[in-house]
C-alpha cells in the first residue's frame, strides 16, 4: 500500500513549515499529522488481510526523537495504540550522503535545503538502534538500499524479504 501522504494538502503545508522553519512545535505538529493520517489509513484496510505498507506509524516516534522531540511520544502513542501492531518490519537501511543525494534527485516540495545531512545522519543513528532492539526480538529484515537505487529492483527485494519470511 503506497503511503499517499505526499499528495496530501494538508501534509504539504505541514513539511514546507517544519522545514522552513524547524521549530519544535513545527516538528511535532507534522510528526502528529503523519501519525493521524497513517493511523487512520491502516484502520480502514480490511483486518483479515496483509498488508505491505510504505511507512509504519510507529516511525514518526523514531522521527519524533531524531528531531529532538521526545516529549511527544505520549500524544503520537493515541494513533499507535489504535492501530494494530505490525506481523513485522523491513527496514530499508542506506547511508546519510546517498539519502540526502536522492532527496535532492526526488526534489519534492518542501524538503529543499531544509534538510541537512547531520539531521540525516541522527535520523540513521536513531533508526540504527531501533534495529538493533527489534533485530533480537526477530520482527525486522534490514534491506539493503543502497544495493537498489532503482525503484523496482528495491520492490522486487522487499517481496522476496516478505515472501520468504511468512
Amino acid at each position: 500500500m503506497e503511503e499517499g501522504i505526499e499528495f496530501d494538502e494538508g501534509f504539504q503545508t505541514l513539511l514546507k513549515e517544519r522545514y522552513e522553519n524547524p521549530t519544535p512545535e513545527n516538528v511535532a505538529k507534522l510528526q502528529l499529522y503523519v501519525a493521524n493520517f497513517m493511523a487512520e489509513r491502516i484502520n480502514a484496510l480490511d483486518p483479515k488481510k496483509f498488508y505491505v505498507v510504505e511507512r509504519s506509524v510507529f516511525a514518526t516516534e523514531l522521527f519524533s526523537l531524531a528531531a529532538n522531540r521526545p516529549d511527544i511520544i505520549d500524544a503520537l502513542a493515541g494513533h499507535v495504540l489504535r492501530v494494530p501492531a505490525p506481523e513485522f518490519y523491513l527496514y530499508l537501511s542506506a547511508p546519510p550522503r546517498l539519502c540526502l543525494e536522492r532527496i535532492r534527485e526526488r526534489d519534492r516540495t518542501g524538503e529543499g535545503e531544509g534538510i541537512s545531512l547531520a539531521y540525516l545522519q541522527t535520523l540513521h543513528d536513531v533508526h540504527e538502534h531501533w534495529f538493533n532492539m527489534m533485530h533480537f526480538l526477530g520482527r525486522v529484515q534490514k534491506v539493503d538500499a543502497v544495493d537498489h537505487p532503482d525503484v523496482k529492483n528495491l520492490a522486487e527485494s522487499v517481496r522476496g524479504k516478505v515472501y520468504t519470511t511468512y
